[in-house]
């Protein structure tokens, strides 16, 4: 394939991506940002509000931090508040007092009682109990914001694991499976699937990156994506070949990387295949959903279907859009779903792709050398330098 970089690809490599949580300083020292991901799998910055409320969020009590006034010249003490003049007798502070430009006390209670006062004028709502609630939603802040760190960190905890145990992050398949990867651009890379390969030319477009969804791509991802995809249907369909693209979006508590199997079929078998995959994400899910239960993508595409941050599946025939589905219960849609449908319209037993087999290595070289040398004419990831 061609030489793509693969940086970016591992924990050390993605730390250059706001996705990452990491943020390197003036000095050269690194601090993490910490990303909370919500149940639908969108990850987002936990709100700082510096050291001061950072304490506040541990202890649930407000301190204000003073910056310590200019009291000393050369050693000697010059004043004792920051607004003293040494050199102010009484008579001088006597008419700044009565000139106004002094604090007036009286009129720094009345802009902070106005400035605070909420419905003090109801008669069983006094100004004692609303410095009382005052006092009390702080508190309760703190704590919340204590709460939200601590999911955050969780989430961070999570999404590491998912990183060192996610076998389609570039650099942990490259490790694992060097010989299966046939082409290899700057946002993502093909491969061949390591196990429950539906036919032959079947391959995976896969981020680099750490991605959940293909909604979640960024717009320079998504390209590279369409390109593999339109270089694909063109190969293949210089051999009489339709090809077939599947996602399938679950579990993103859970973080999974996602993958985008691409699956060539022959004119007949191509023909029906819409008709196979209509019938069956009607049949499937629940049957009262909240979301329109087939999504045509041909007029808006797939990111502007669905919204981001939803499971759901989709299936695409060639570059002339498809379906979409959101799921509403995961415990009642398979995550072979895609497989299962080409299955049944190839023909193949449901071993296939309920538990693959593991194929050897001599096999797995054979099936890629065969697919790269068809590829080596569409592989447009040869002209990056």
């Amino acid at each position: 394939g061609g030489g793509g970089g693969g940086g970016g690809s591992g924990r050390g490599g993605a730390s250059a991506d706001v996705n990452s949580g990491e943020m390197e300083g003036d000095e050269g020292t690194r601090a993490e940002l910490l990303m909370r991901v919500n149940r639908r799998g969108m990850a987002m910055p936990v709100k700082s509000s510096g050291p001061a409320r950072e304490r506040q969020a541990i202890t649930g009590k407000v301190r204000r931090v003073k910056e310590k006034p200019d009291t000393h010249v050369d050693g000697e003490r010059a004043r004792y508040f920051a607004d003293d003049d040494a050199n102010a007798d009484v008579r001088s502070m006597l008419e700044k007092e009565r000139m106004g430009v002094d604090d007036d006390p009286d009129a720094v209670f009345r802009n902070y009682h106005s400035k605070f006062l909420e419905k003090t004028d109801d008669d069983d709502y006094t100004m004692d109990d609303m410095y009382v609630d005052r006092v009390g939603r702080k508190q309760a802040a703190g704590k919340q914001e204590a709460r939200e760190r601590s999911r955050a960190v969780a989430s961070q905890q999570r999404r590491n694991t998912a990183m060192d145990r996610d076998e389609f992050l570039f650099e942990n398949f490259f490790k694992a499976n060097k010989h299966l990867v046939a082409s290899l651009g700057r946002k993502i890379y093909m491969c061949l699937p390591p196990r429950g390969s539906l036919a032959e030319g079947h391959v995976l477009l896969v981020p680099v990156r750490h991605v959940t969804a293909c909604t979640a791509l960024d717009e320079d991802e998504w390209a590279e994506l369409q390109r593999f995809q339109q270089c694909l249907v063109a190969m293949w369909k210089s051999e009489g070949k339709d090809t077939v693209f599947m996602e399938s979006v679950m579990g993103l508590k859970r973080q999974p990387h996602t993958v985008v199997h691409c699956v060539p079929l022959d004119g007949e078998e191509a023909e029906f295949a819409p008709m196979y995959f209509k019938k069956a994400i009607q049949d499937s899910d629940e049957q009262w959903a909240q979301h329109k239960k087939v999504i045509d993508t041909k007029a808006k595409g797939l990111r502007r279907s669905v919204p981001q941050g939803f499971p759901y599946f989709s299936v695409e025939f060639g570059l002339d859009g498809g379906f979409a589905h959101v799921i509403e219960d995961e415990a009642q849609f398979p995550k072979y779903f895609g497989q299962e449908i080409i299955g049944s319209i190839l023909g193949l037993t449901p071993n296939t792709w309920l538990k693959p087999p593991r194929e050897h290595f001599e096999d797995q070289k054979r099936k890629a050398l065969a697919f790269t040398t068809k590829w080596s004419r569409w592989d447009w990831t040869a002209t990056i330098e």
